[in-house]
């Protein structure tokens, strides 16, 4: 089973609120929120065999009493009853269980948590925040921090292609934005590979400020974007409009001249 770019929301169940799987299966780019059930949260994995994947993912203010009725309960917002799982690039925010506020495995499994940022989970108390808008503020660690090389790769043409090598994840983040905004203040947690930016931690990707300056979109501020005014100011081009008032007018371009010497 695959499951991309989805968002769960108020679901309720007995085992796994939103996915109950008892064989392998990778979830990416999906927010899981407010789902909660009688025995698990949003996700109950157990597949005795094979390796099964959670990767760039939210869980926010899931969960509730326990992982199995008949082991120890467990399992805020996953629950690995058996096989192996690895969970990468994810935020776990404000879930709750009796224990294991975000995640626990069992005896008969294994799990291996890469790259991944936990926040407010609690065990054996209530809380009951809505966090709203799902996006990363400024500043935050997770920006930029994920690994574009750990991506999944399309190998069973699920977007119809006619290409198995190309990535899983899309050039879009679940918000319909660029998955690979790179944000220049922030520097790159590991190499961007061939794509223009690191991918966050999340399935939202922080968008950043605009960079006016950068008027060839090259990512850089170099002599070139000049050229790229000048070209811009002749054809009115909505990059010409540096000062932001919506003309096009020989002030913008000590407008530009301000905003390259600024930086980005």
């Amino acid at each position: 089973m695959t499951v991309q770019r989805c968002f769960f929301k108020n679901n309720q169940g007995a085992f796994g609120s939103a996915i109950n799987a008892s064989s392998t299966f990778s979830v990416t780019d999906c927010i899981f929120e407010l789902n909660f059930g009688s025995s698990t949260g949003p996700i109950n994995a157990g597949s005795s065999s094979g390796t099964s994947y959670v990767s760039n993912c939210q869980f926010i203010n899931n969960g509730k009493l326990q992982c199995n009725t008949r082991r120890r309960p467990n399992g805020g917002g996953l629950c690995v009853e058996r096989g192996h799982f690895i969970v990468e690039d994810s935020l776990f925010r404000g879930n709750i269980t009796t224990n294991g506020g975000a995640i626990i495995a069992l005896s008969d499994s294994s799990l291996w948590v890469k790259r991944c940022r936990f926040e407010a989970n609690t065990a054996n108390h209530l809380a009951n925040d809505d966090f709203g808008d799902l996006s990363l503020l400024p500043g935050s660690p997770a920006i930029d921090a994920g690994n574009n090389s750990n991506l999944p790769i399309d190998i069973y043409d699920l977007d119809g292609d006619g290409d198995e090598t190309d990535f899983l994840i899309g050039d879009l983040d679940l918000a319909g934005n660029s998955r690979f905004s790179d944000i220049w203040q922030t520097p790159d947690a590991h190499s961007t590979g061939p794509f223009a930016g690191a991918i966050d931690v999340g399935p939202i990707e922080s968008q950043g400020q605009p960079c006016l300056a950068d008027v060839n979109h090259d990512l850089r501020l170099t002599p070139a974007d000049f050229t790229a005014w000048i070209s811009a100011y002749r054809n009115r081009d909505p990059e010409c409009d540096q000062n932001d008032d919506g003309w096009c007018l020989s002030s913008d371009f000590g407008a530009w001249l301000k905003n390259f010497n600024d930086g980005c």
